[in-house]
């Protein structure tokens, strides 16, 4: 058992204890998170990789990778890399790590048959860090096209599943971090389509970040990313309802405050950018 702790200005919240073999911590300062000061901020529309070199104000971070080579190489990644166990960090994925460095990684094959440019999806994300698992390179072998990604710690599932409930300042603040990502897909021109609670991702530095990239499209399939991070929400607010219930919408309203009420509301109206300047409301409201 691995305890997960929130960090809030106030001082530490322990959650809860999540029974994974993988250690698992979200322990940001939220208040003064990068998070926080862009949204904040007045509004901007999200610049693409290629359009804007400021792409900071939409990644947390761009870490070089040294040991990595950026980019897509034609040739089997077992090569490089030794794996040593399945898990389902956000789809099923195989952790490994690279010859010889020992650097663990986090190996997914995506799905050819989605009509997606793979290799403009990997121009696009690699060494990317805005809220989406940061992506090193890819591999075409066989047919089949490998990503290599920052291996993470824990599901967002798995938090919700732990006995102590979430506040609402942390769904708040986890609301806002999915937001950034999705904000910055669609910067991509790429949609996720598979938000789920199995597919957000936590690490031990406190980030909170999008999993499961093979999921991606150029075409909206299914549920939105919007309203999908709508239902995320209510799933953090009530998730033994949301266990066994397919609708998204809360049972008890009058628990969580009008402002957790409007955001949800608005995950089926506004655009990206729009919910942003919700978020900024929600989020002052919850560090004033």
């Amino acid at each position: 058992m691995r305890p997960l702790t929130f960090w809030n200005s106030q001082g530490t919240s322990i959650v809860g204890e999540i029974p994974s073999s993988t250690p698992s911590q979200l322990s940001e300062d939220l208040p003064n998170s990068p998070v926080r000061q862009q949204l904040v901020a007045e509004p901007t529309s999200p610049p693409s990789p290629q359009q804007d070199p400021h792409l900071k104000l939409f990644c947390l971070s761009n870490p070089s990778a040294s040991i990595f080579s950026p980019g897509v190489k034609q040739g089997n990644p077992w090569v490089e890399y030794q794996s040593f166990m399945v898990t389902r960090l956000g789809g099923e994925t195989t952790l490994a790590f690279k010859k010889p460095h020992g650097k663990v990684v986090a190996i997914q094959e995506l799905d050819n048959t989605r009509g997606l440019d793979i290799a403009a999806l990997l121009r696009a994300l690699t060494h990317i860090d805005a809220n989406i698992v940061r992506i090193f390179e890819g591999y075409v072998f066989k047919g089949s096209t490998f990503i290599i990604q920052e291996c993470m710690d824990a599901r967002l599932s798995e938090v919700i599943a732990c006995p102590s409930k979430l506040e609402e300042h942390h769904i708040a603040t986890v609301c806002v971090e999915i937001l950034c990502g999705i904000q910055f897909l669609r910067s991509c021109g790429l949609f996720h389509a598979e938000l789920t609670s199995s597919n957000i991702l936590l690490s031990m530095e406190g980030k909170v970040k999008i999993g499961n990239l093979a999921q991606c499209s150029n075409i909206v399939r299914g549920l939105n990313d919007l309203e999908a991070l709508g239902r995320l929400a209510i799933e953090m607010m009530e998730p033994e309802r949301m266990a066994v219930e397919e609708k998204s919408e809360l049972h008890q309203p009058e628990l969580w405050s009008s402002n957790a009420i409007n955001f949800i509301d608005a995950t089926s109206l506004e655009t990206p950018d729009g919910l942003a300047k919700v978020a900024r409301t929600i989020f002052g409201a919850f560090h004033r």
